[in-house]
């Protein structure tokens, strides 16, 4: 269904103010043997490492990768879970393909220290080396995961598979019990629940290529209500967001999960996603949280300040958005003038490869400069990368 007092505009959330974090003080913490339950079986030992602030306690599980989060605030354990089981859907009501996702897809700790207040962990992933770190800021309840590798340039061990190439899927997503939504910025936004796990209930999900474009702002979460994690990808070009199975105590859930593509064949540069844990506000203060990283980045800017910089914005306001599928004619032009229509944006949207101008008539350009019409290609993709494999 559709999500309630969730919009955007030009991919910024349009919601005022933030909740004001609490002080917090780093303290780094020695590495640990912990008692902890795994996803299935019974309890066992695992090697943790671990950082904490006032807010929240970090571990790390050697050598599976796993985070558990105590959020502090609220007394809430946030845990992570192994993908089990990954989909491939397209329309509405065609079957679903679904795979299984092996112990072989998983990153793998091969040791970890914690330095400066993060922790330092040497990692591999399909015969491949990487750096990864975790960081937790002095002040606010944020956890930091930055991935990188020794030979950014060299080609990455991937091979071809049904979704284009086996990918990495790390850090894997949060779950608590108590949730309930998982919140989307598909387009005006969508919920879903975590507890959907048949995929013939909605084909759409499972549709990678659909939703990792779709994105109108690079992150998700999920939440209670008030309680949440989000999940915000702060180096978007070359990710995907995917829905996948995981098994948890209380039973098979379905949760986004970050998923990185090659670039080039190559990693390239680090990699990095930040976790907000919010003790209230729900999937609302996840959004006031997103605008307000925009806003410290200094690309959030008024409708005053864009026009100033392009006067041609000032055409949006109040103009008719005219999406034509046929070429674009100085005829069309014309009909919509003698229509009344004063202001409007007339959209060629693009077609599998068309090239720029490809199907708009040199002669529409100019009637549509000379009514005062807003004219070229439609273009309204995502904040993730807008490219299947």
């Amino acid at each position: 269904m559709k999500c309630r007092e969730f919009e955007n505009t030009n991919h910024v959330c349009q919601l005022p103010g933030f909740i004001k974090p609490r002080p917090v003080t780093i303290r780094a913490l020695s590495a640990a043997l912990l008692l902890t339950i795994a996803t299935t079986g019974p309890l066992r030992a695992v090697e943790t490492v671990e950082i904490a602030n006032d807010a929240l306690l970090v571990a790390l599980a050697i050598p599976d990768g796993r985070l558990t989060v105590t959020d502090r605030r609220c007394d809430i354990v946030w845990r992570q879970h192994f993908p089990v089981q990954t989909a491939r859907g397209s329309t509405w009501g065609e079957k679903v393909h679904t795979d299984t996702v092996g112990a072989n897809r998983r990153l793998r700790i091969e040791k970890a220290s914690v330095e400066e207040g993060a922790i330092h962990a040497a990692a591999s992933w399909s015969g491949h080396p990487f750096r990864i770190r975790f960081e937790l800021p002095r002040e606010d309840a944020e956890l930091t995961v930055v991935i990188e590798t020794p030979s950014p340039d060299e080609k990455l061990p991937w091979e071809a598979g049904w979704e284009g190439v086996v990918m990495m899927t790390y850090p894997y997503a949060f779950y608590h019990p108590s949730v309930v939504d998982t919140v989307v910025p598909n387009e005006e936004g969508v919920i879903y629940s975590p507890e959907d796990i048949d995929p013939a209930i909605d084909p759409r999900r499972w549709n990678r290529s659909l939703l990792h474009y779709k994105l109108s702002m690079p992150w998700w979460g999920v939440t209670d209500g008030q309680r949440g994690v989000m999940t915000h990808i702060e180096t978007s070009w070359d990710c995907m967001f995917s829905v996948e199975w995981v098994e948890t105590e209380n039973g098979t859930r379905t949760l986004p999960q970050v998923t990185w593509l090659d670039s080039k064949h190559c990693w390239r540069y680090p990699r990095r996603a930040t976790f907000r844990f919010l003790e209230e506000g729900g999937h609302v203060a996840m959004a006031k949280a997103f605008r307000r990283s925009e806003q410290e980045k200094g690309v959030f800017r008024s409708w005053k300040e864009k026009v100033v910089d392009n006067p041609d914005v000032a055409r949006l306001k109040g103009a008719v958005n005219v999406w034509n599928w046929e070429t674009v004619t100085a005829d069309l032009v014309h009909a919509l003038r003698e229509a009344g229509i004063r202001r409007c944006v007339l959209a060629k949207p693009r077609a599998d490869y068309a090239e720029p101008g490809e199907g708009v008539e040199p002669e529409a350009i100019r009637a549509a400069r000379e009514a005062g019409y807003l004219i070229g290609l439609y273009h309204n993709h995502s904040w993730i990368q807008n490219r299947w494999i």
